[in-house]
């Protein structure tokens, strides 16, 4: 019997996948394409500067919604720098406002994630702020132009939401620390680019004389006070800084915005300069070494002052009424004669001009502004005004004096918050001077000083807070350490 086998061959077949059309490598290829030639069509619409502005707009505000902080840091060089003047192709972007934006939502987040609350009316210094914005806002329906006074006020909103920020974000040592010297670079780079430019003939010619300007759109008498009211800061952080690099650094600061001062021909910066260095000089503690240092800056500076500057800063001692001076006393009478016609709420906010030049409160009609904060506060707001700006600037200055003499009581040897707090007294005494010749009731320095003083004291709180606790648990270890207990 036999057996046959069968076989079969086999074979090995290989198989073609269908061909993909959508590939991955395909549809990067194809999205790169589109963005190029999107980027060209753009490109020769629109102007490459608001493109760059766009794509660090972008950028920027991708890193505000991770790291607050360095929002805030950014918002102010934008306040500062001002870059809608500089290009003004940057102009429709509205920087500030976006990124005061993103800066806004950024912080709810990271309170909402962190579970911590957000700071507004638990502060005395907030509601005090409230209460200016409500005296701002009594003064539109009465308002010679009601339409323009809503535009400050909504303005003057911006610089709470500032405010409320600085409150929030500012909430340890390091921070603050970067803080001031955001604010010290931002004003130095602020005075030397003033100075390059004005040596490279962008200056403003006024009152027979050159003078610089800044390059943030500032006129020179903004520009001159700015400097002042940061001299303080600089001078101090030459104090409480131990870092030779970092002082050396604040004296070429320093030298470069007391000499920018001198060069904007402005009589008020150069009182406001003389008013800063000699608060400076009354907080100090080598009051003879200050002394001799600021006495010995400032003859040099005289001796080497152009004519020009030297007949102009002279004028401050004549009798003689020169036209400008003469348009400020018209301008103050204008404003006494506002008050005593609508005395509870002014003319309305932001309308001294207006007001002005309707001829209703002067023989003199004219478009000039008020050049005095006491005079635009009467006359723009009335009593609701006085009554509730007086009272948040004095608060203020009382809380830094009182956190002073808390940190010496509790003898808590913190030099930044220390010296932090004399800087913002002096400034804040020199604009107080300073404001008798300038229109300064919404200068971004009053509010930005209120909320320094709302950081320091809670970092001071927590300090006597967390030594306290270390007090209570160091007698709890040396009562259980002694003999004959239990």
């Amino acid at each position: 019997m036999t057996s046959e086998s069968k076989t079969k061959d086999t074979y090995f077949v290989e198989a073609t996948a269908p061909t993909m059309i959508a590939t991955p490598r395909r549809i990067g290829i194809t999205l790169f394409v589109l963005l190029a030639l999107g980027t060209g069509i753009v490109a020769l619409l629109v102007e490459p500067i608001i493109i760059v502005g766009a794509v660090l707009a972008g950028l920027f505000a991708v890193l505000i919604m991770l790291y607050p902080y360095f929002g805030l840091l950014v918002y102010y060089v934008v306040l500062v720098v001002n870059p809608g003047v500089v290009w003004p192709q940057l102009a429709a972007l509205h920087a500030d406002t976006l990124l005061a934006g993103f800066l806004l939502v950024s912080l709810v987040i990271h309170k909402k994630l962190k579970g911590e609350r957000f700071i507004f009316l638990q502060e005395r210094m907030s509601l005090l702020l409230m209460l200016m914005v409500m005296a701002l806002a009594l003064s539109v329906p009465g308002s010679v132009w009601p339409s323009n006074s809503v535009k400050t006020l909504t303005d003057f909103l911006r610089t709470i939401m500032y405010y409320l920020l600085i409150v929030n974000i500012v909430t340890d040592e390091k921070r603050l620390k970067g803080f001031i010297w955001m604010f010290i670079l931002a004003n130095g780079y602020d005075a030397i680019s003033s100075a390059i430019a004005y040596f490279g003939g962008s200056l403003m010619f006024a009152q027979g004389i050159d003078r610089a300007e800044s390059l943030s759109g500032a006129d020179p008498n903004t520009l001159a006070v700015n400097l002042d009211l940061a001299i303080p800061f600089m001078v101090f952080a030459f104090v409480w800084t131990k870092n030779r690099f970092l002082r050396v650094a604040l004296v070429v600061l320093s030298a470069a915005a007391v000499f920018t001062v001198a060069i904007t021909g402005s009589r008020g910066g150069v009182i406001g300069l003389v008013l800063a260095l000699f608060f400076v000089w009354l907080l100090s503690p080598k009051r003879i070494l200050t002394a001799s240092v600021f006495l010995l800056v400032m003859a040099v500076g005289w001796v080497v002052l152009p004519p020009q500057y030297k007949t102009r800063y002279s004028s401050i001692f004549n009798s003689e009424v020169d036209p400008s001076t003469q348009g400020r006393f018209n301008a103050w009478k204008a404003g006494v004669n506002m008050f005593i016609a609508r005395p509870l709420t002014g003319v309305g906010v932001g309308c001294f001009p207006v007001a002005y030049a309707s001829g209703d409160y002067s023989d003199r009609a004219s478009w000039l502004r008020p050049h005095s904060l006491y005079v635009q506060l009467i006359a723009e707001l009335g009593l609701v005004g006085v009554l509730t700006f007086v009272p948040l600037i004095f608060y203020m200055m009382r809380r830094n004096f009182r956190l002073r003499k808390r940190l010496k009581g509790e003898q808590i040897t913190d030099d930044l918050v220390k010296w932090i707090s004399y800087a913002i007294s002096c400034s804040v005494g020199a604009l107080f001077f300073t404001s008798v010749f300038g229109h300064s009731l919404f200068r971004l320095h009053w509010y930005w000083c209120c909320g320094l003083t709302v950081v320091l004291w809670s970092l001071v709180d927590r300090q006597i807070k967390k030594n306290h606790q270390e007090d209570g648990k160091s007698i709890v270890g040396v009562s259980r350490a002694l003999p004959g207990r239990g």
